[in-house]
């Protein structure tokens, strides 16, 4: 017999602050069983305040450990329920009540579920929570012990956060229902308006009280945020190679690689390309609406957001100027952050104007290329080199048989 229904009644609500007690905004948390963090699309919304709250919302029994969906699976009659309780002992309760000869036998559940981190404010680490919930099971049955209906009720036990890592070697029911869930270190409190700052002891400049819940609660968890680290690191390529040998009027396209390689998002990225002197812009190519300032020789992008181990990409198309001179177009980047205020200077890009070979080593595959003489042909060097030995060996199995026939 399914299961007849699975309803959870569900009030989340939290601040997450700096170290100035001002409330983080910009996060994003989805609710997930913290054994397989399988998405499951039920995402807290952030309030007026910064606020962070799930209320009355329809969970079905996703949100649920599978070591714990599966024994509720196998508890299909009353007797499978009194066989589970007593393998528990006194680490969980039955009760059992009886009205117009249907009898309902219920037992709790105690469950941690994951609020996974999506989102994190720029400058900081994610940091998943944990919420504890109840999870009543019900089997309601008739006196000749039939089963009637199964029925599962849930809701989050209020205010009560944990440390969601705890619980990652658990993988019974029993070892579960043996745990005392305590709460994280944190507090709780109520917002000033005024600065968007918690307020922890002085109730009279609270403005929030009533807005926040709907309920009769007056104070809000809180949780202080750790400031993480941001890397940015910042690369160049010229037609897919750092160094290329251009021929007149040969199409060149740039692409620049940021990537952060930090813990925590990266805001309000501003990357420059320094243009080589002599390359013709065309403007209509720069990518992710790129500006170009004709007078300097740069364009600009300004990124709002690179999340950490984020990689970007932006580019422009370009031509070589029609003079065969011998010299070299040079060109390199740079990009900075509000949390990286110090710039990032990535290598050279370098066209070369002489059309004499050149052995360029590709940046992205590591494969060494040769150019052949007033062409843009290359080839790698491997190629080349059994393309030589190949000639070299017909040649001398011809020269043999040459010989042979002389003889």
């Amino acid at each position: 017999m399914d299961i007849n229904s699975a309803d959870y009644q569900v009030h989340i609500v939290f601040f997450k602050i700096d170290s100035d007690f001002k409330v983080l905004r910009n996060q994003k948390y989805e609710l997930v069983p913290y054994d397989t963090e399988k998405s499951t699309g039920i995402f807290l919304e952030e309030g007026e305040y910064g606020q962070q709250v799930l209320t009355n919302e329809s969970i079905s029994m996703d949100i649920l450990p599978q070591y714990v969906k599966e024994t509720i699976n196998s508890i299909q009659t009353p007797d499978d329920y009194r066989v589970f309780k007593n393998s528990l002992g006194n680490n969980f309760q039955l009760s059992e009540r009886t009205y117009n000869n249907t009898t309902t036998i219920e037992g709790v559940f105690y469950v941690p579920v994951k609020l996974k981190q999506i989102k994190v404010s720029p400058g900081y680490k994610k940091k998943d929570l944990g919420v504890i919930f109840n999870i009543n099971y019900y089997i309601k049955y008739n006196s000749t012990n039939t089963v009637l209906s199964r029925r599962i009720y849930g809701s989050a036990i209020h205010q009560t956060y944990v440390d969601i890592n705890q619980y990652n070697n658990i993988n019974t029911v029993a070892e579960m229902q043996s745990l005392s869930y305590d709460s994280i270190d944190g507090g709780k409190a109520c917002i000033n308006t005024i600065d968007n700052r918690i307020i922890i002891d002085d109730y009279s400049q609270c403005t929030a009280f009533d807005i926040l819940y709907s309920q009769n609660f007056t104070l809000v968890p809180y949780f202080q945020d750790e400031e993480g680290t941001i890397t940015l690191e910042i690369s160049n390529t010229v037609n897919d190679l750092t160094k290329y040998n251009a021929s007149n009027n040969k199409k060149l396209e740039y692409k620049i690689y940021v990537k952060n390689t930090g813990n925590a998002p990266s805001s309000n990225n501003v990357l420059k390309t320094n243009v080589p002197d002599k390359v013709i812009v065309d403007e209509a190519s720069i990518s992710d609406a790129g500006v170009y300032n004709k007078q300097k020789n740069i364009i600009t992008w300004n990124i709002e957001r690179i999340d950490d181990e984020q990689q970007i990409v932006v580019s422009y198309k370009a031509l070589a100027p029609d003079t065969v001179s011998g010299e070299e177009l040079i060109g390199n980047s740079t990009v900075l952050s509000d949390q990286q205020t110090t710039e990032s200077y990535s290598n050279n890009t370098i066209v070369t104007l002489d059309k004499i070979v050149e052995i360029i080593k590709n940046p992205n595959t590591g494969t060494s290329m040769i150019y052949i003489p007033n062409t843009n042909i290359g080839m790698p060097i491997s190629i080349l080199l059994a393309i030589v030995m190949l000639i070299g060996i017909t040649i001398l199995v011809v020269m043999k048989k040459t010989i042979k026939k002389l003889r």
